[in-house]
């Protein structure tokens, strides 16, 4: 079961930030500040996406607030993301997120504990991005001129329906970027999950069995 958290209003400050990246691509951050006294995000190139990177190539990155202590936490929580993002999943990769005040589960930390890396995450991501998929629409339409309405998005594209045109959110991500933040994204209802509910191939066990995984003893 889900806890439930306080309902929490978007903000363009908080919400959405772009950056031009290194090769042209963007960075697209998504943040919620649940306390007021908490410090905005600082426009680095680095650290712009909070939650969310799209690149120009189209690929994804979930940064995942909380560690991976072997329960596919990092998976779930990309899952949730790309679900109401409606994202391609081959497209989707995760890392952890850096100690910062945006991550807190809380008013007083940012910790992994217990079985809660979801119950305490699930409701916050799944409004970044369903509010992530609503603005990449929006940029989508008026792109290609047409009605929002006669709009969708359908594995990380924006689809126009009645000609068959599509944008990928790649090619949205800077446009999306200037638009205003819906207050109350609409999320997706259940029978229509691809990702949650279904089996998936957890994200982090390819670089465990390469080897490329970086443990904490690997630190020097």
């Amino acid at each position: 079961m889900r806890s439930k958290v306080p309902e929490q209003h978007l903000t363009r400050r908080t919400f959405l930030k772009v950056s031009t990246i290194a090769g042209g691509g963007l960075l697209v951050g998504c943040t919620f500040q649940s306390n007021p006294n908490l410090s905005a995000p600082t426009a680095k190139s680095e650290d712009l996406g909070l939650f969310i990177r799209i690149s120009k190539d189209n690929s994804i990155t979930i940064i995942s607030p909380t560690s991976e202590m072997g329960q596919g936490t990092h998976t779930a929580h990309a899952m949730i993301i790309a679900e109401e993002l409606d994202a391609d999943w081959k497209k989707i990769n995760v890392v952890t997120a850096h100690a910062r005040s945006e991550y807190k589960k809380n008013l007083f930390l940012q910790s992994t504990s217990a079985n809660d890396g979801i119950t305490s995450w699930w409701d916050r991501l799944a409004k970044i991005g369903a509010g992530t998929r609503e603005l990449l629409i929006e940029a989508g339409a008026q792109k290609m001129g047409v009605s929002i309405k006669e709009c969708e998005t359908q594995n990380g594209h924006v689809l126009h329906q009645p000609s068959g045109r599509k944008l990928s959110y790649g090619q949205l991500a800077e446009a999306a970027s200037r638009l205003k933040p819906p207050s109350s994204p609409k999320l997706k209802s259940k029978d229509r999950y691809r990702f949650v509910g279904k089996p998936m191939h957890r994200l982090d066990i390819p670089a465990k069995v390469n080897g490329s995984a970086i443990y904490g003893t690997d630190v020097r």
